[in-house]
């Protein structure tokens, strides 16, 4: 779970800015709230929700979430740039460096990681073990070097791993080091733990950036939207299935081979996505079965009809989209956190509150997956749904800054028509200041 993601200097964030989901006393819809493990004595929220307007950098937070990720998963090559990006209405910004740090529970345990970076590589990076009274230091790197406070011991595997990690490469994370070197026996060692739970959980984050569900791109995509798309009330009354050809597909031998040994690793049929349409990929006694998924609308004068995927209107596609991501969240024992951008891009009101409170009716004390959203909706600005330490508004200063601010640090916003007027009338900022008269002025 994600306890905290801070970012610094990146794009119009400068100072430290925080999305925080540890849960606050607040007690309503207290009973959905996820609980850690007793010794930490702490609550995390299952969902924050960003508003603010256009261009004041909640798009921004996403993104440095996709930056972090991309660097742990794919670190640069020694070739290749660094994602650097500082502020750019400041020119101290520029000679320093970017800054993401999270806070992570992993199979209960919570960590604090914490990466560094300018155009050049990395300039620190730190992993700490977080107990219940107590900090332990996995490893702190800076300019001064690497510092193991878990390899101390002179033992022979602590010295070969002391002495693999020394050659970590400057544009490389050291925890993204770990997953290419080939430790042999080692790699099985309690002391390389800490440093396979901040690649864990990076695998755990599934980010979406805005219009990605109403664009298409070849790949492996999410199931479990079939039983939600029916009731959405959009006129679809069922699913067709029709076995084709691989080259149905219409893509590469090679994509097409990346596909079927998905399949031979997980075992269960999945879906992928292409320009020629939506199919499932299954194996039936060794082979290999593709069937093409096509919708069936009720029709009022000759009964229903399948449509192929083409034929479908962008906000069909971009509904089943959304609903296998959220179908990932609410999967039994699912750990994923989906951080998506404009959640209610091309969906009525309805639809996003719908699959909000589907989520959060599955979210209670043992569950662990979580929802982070940035939206210009007002109208998911409601406490019936959402928690005030769930309610993010974003806004930029004078200078162009971005800062963020969560609801419940003011009083007396409590009912959601008193959010919404608050909001509106600025008490919060996080609106557009916007002279009517000058907007379309010769």
């Amino acid at each position: 779970m994600l306890l905290d993601f801070t970012v610094v200097n990146y794009r119009s964030i400068y100072e430290p800015t925080s999305i925080n989901l540890v849960a606050t006393r607040e007690q309503n819809h207290k009973e959905r709230i996820p609980v850690l493990s007793k010794r930490y004595k702490k609550a995390v929220n299952p969902v924050a929700a960003i508003f603010g307007p256009n261009a004041a950098g909640k798009s921004n937070i996403v993104a440095a979430m996709r930056v972090f990720q991309k660097l742990i998963k794919h670190p640069p090559r020694s070739t290749d740039a660094m994602p650097y990006d500082p502020f750019a209405f400041d020119d101290n910004a520029r000679s320093e460096p970017t800054s993401f740090e999270v806070l992570y529970e992993r199979d209960g345990v919570i960590y604090e990681y914490i990466l560094c970076y300018d155009s050049e590589g990395v300039v620190e990076e730190y992993l700490t073990k977080i107990l219940s009274k107590t900090e332990q230091e996995i490893f702190t790197r800076s300019s001064d070097g690497l510092t193991f406070q878990t390899l101390v011991e002179e033992t022979p595997t602590a010295v070969k791993i002391k002495t693999l990690l020394e050659s970590v490469p400057a544009k490389v994370p050291l925890v993204s080091y770990v997953g290419e070197i080939n430790f042999g026996v080692d790699a099985e060692s309690e002391l390389l733990n800490p440093f396979w739970t901040v690649r864990d959980f990076f695998e755990s984050v599934l980010v979406v950036p805005a219009g990605a569900v109403d664009t298409a791109a070849s790949g492996i995509v999410a199931k479990g939207w079939m039983s939600g798309i029916t009731k959405i009330d959009a006129g679809i009354s069922g699913i067709h299935r029709e076995e084709v050809e691989p080259s149905a597909l219409g893509v590469g031998i090679g994509e097409q081979q990346q596909f079927v040994k998905e399949l031979a690793i997980n075992g269960s049929p999945h879906e992928v996505e292409t320009p020629n349409g939506r199919f499932l990929l299954s194996n039936d006694n060794g082979r290999v079965v593709f069937e093409r998924i096509s919708l069936e609308h009720e029709g009022a004068l000759d009964g229903s009809r399948s449509l192929k995927w083409s034929e479908e209107s962008d906000g069909t596609h971009a509904a089943v989209r959304l609903l296998s991501l959220f179908s990932v969240l609410t999967s039994e024992g699912s750990d994923r956190i989906l951080m998506i951008d404009e959640l209610d891009r091309s969906f009525h009101t309805a639809l996003s509150k719908s699959l909000i409170r589907s989520f959060l009716e599955k979210s209670g004390p043992n569950s662990r997956s979580q929802l982070i959203f940035t939206t210009h909706d007002l109208l998911l600005m409601d406490t019936s749904i959402l928690r005030r330490d769930e309610i993010w508004v974003v806004e930029k200063d004078r200078r162009g800054e971005t800062q963020a601010t969560v609801l419940s640090d003011y009083r007396d916003t409590r009912k959601s028509t008193d959010l919404r007027t608050n909001y509106i009338q600025g008490r919060f900022g996080g609106i557009p200041a916007i002279d009517p008269s000058e907007l379309l002025k010769h």
